[in-house]
């Protein structure tokens, strides 16, 4: 989103491709370290046990058909 509201990109070019990285160092910028920490210890968890259900079934409803 940030890429396209500054540069007018959409999802898949290659400008939105070759802009990535800047946007992503100005969205890390902004996280605060408590944040980052809270981040890496839910990555972690999901990652022993799984993501909850909720976030499972939204991710199926938004992604699920590109899949199929």
């Amino acid at each position: 989103m940030l890429i396209q509201e500054k540069k007018g990109a959409k999802p898949g070019e290659a400008e939105m491709i070759s802009n990535y990285r800047c946007a992503i160092g100005q969205v890390m910028g902004k996280v605060i370290k408590e944040e980052l920490d809270k981040a890496k210890q839910e990555a972690e968890q999901w990652n022993r046990e799984r993501p909850p259900l909720a976030v499972q079934a939204n991710t199926t409803a938004h992604k699920g058909k590109q899949y199929t």
